[in-house]
C-alpha cells in the first residue's frame, strides 16, 4: 500500500497543472481578506502581534511560491481537499470555512496550522504515511488547533505577557 501511495504521489507531483503566479496572487489576496476580517482584538498589542503573525505567514507564502517550495497540483490539492471534507462531514460540530493549505516540498513528515483555516503540509508526511487514514489523523489534529482557536489564544497570551513585562520593567525603573 505504501508503495502504491508513493507511486501515486510521484505521478501527481510530476504533473503540475496550476500557474504559480496566479495561485500566489490569489493566496496573498485571500490572506489579506482573512487578516482584515479577524482583526478585532481587545488591545493594540494583540493587534500588533496578530499583524506580525500574518506578516510572517504572508512571507512564508510569498517565499514558498517564489522559491518553488510548494507543490501546486490540482490532483494533489483535490486529494487533500477530499480528506478535509471527509473530516468535516464526520464532525458536524466543526464547519471548515475554506481551508487554505500549502504542500511544502520538504521530506520532513510534518504539518502545522496557522489558524484561520491556514495549513502547511510537508510532503514528507505523505512519504511516511501508509494510507490516507494516517494523513487524515494528522490533518484532524491540525484542524483541532484551528477549531480550538489556539492561534488566537497564543496571541492573547503573548500580549498579556508583554503587558505584564512592560509593567514590571516600569516598576523596576521607578525603584531605581
Amino acid at each position: 500500500m505504501k508503495k502504491a501511495l508513493l507511486f501515486t504521489l510521484l505521478i501527481i507531483v510530476s504533473t503540475l497543472s496550476f500557474a504559480q503566479s496566479t495561485s500566489k496572487e490569489n493566496s496573498l489576496k485571500d490572506l489579506k481578506l482573512i487578516q482584515n476580517k479577524h482583526r478585532n482584538f481587545d488591545n493594540k498589542i494583540e493587534r500588533e502581534i496578530y499583524d506580525r503573525n500574518f506578516k510572517s505567514l504572508e512571507y512564508s507564502i510569498e517565499k514558498g511560491f517564489t522559491k518553488d517550495e510548494f507543490i501546486v497540483d490540482k490532483n494533489f490539492t483535490n486529494f487533500i481537499q477530499k480528506i478535509f471534507s471527509e473530516i468535516t462531514r464526520a464532525n458536524s460540530s466543526y464547519q471548515l470555512n475554506n481551508p487554505n493549505f500549502f504542500i511544502v516540498k520538504n521530506n520532513i513528515p510534518n504539518a502545522s496550522s496557522f489558524g484561520f483555516d491556514y495549513y502547511m503540509l510537508y510532503n514528507g508526511l505523505f512519504n511516511l504515511a501508509e494510507n490516507e487514514y494516517q494523513i487524515a489523523a494528522v490533518l484532524g489534529h491540525e484542524m483541532a488547533h484551528n477549531y480550538l482557536n489556539h492561534s488566537i489564544e497564543e496571541i492573547k497570551q503573548e500580549a498579556s505577557f508583554l503587558i505584564d513585562f512592560k509593567k514590571e520593567i516600569k516598576s523596576i525603573k521607578k525603584q531605581e
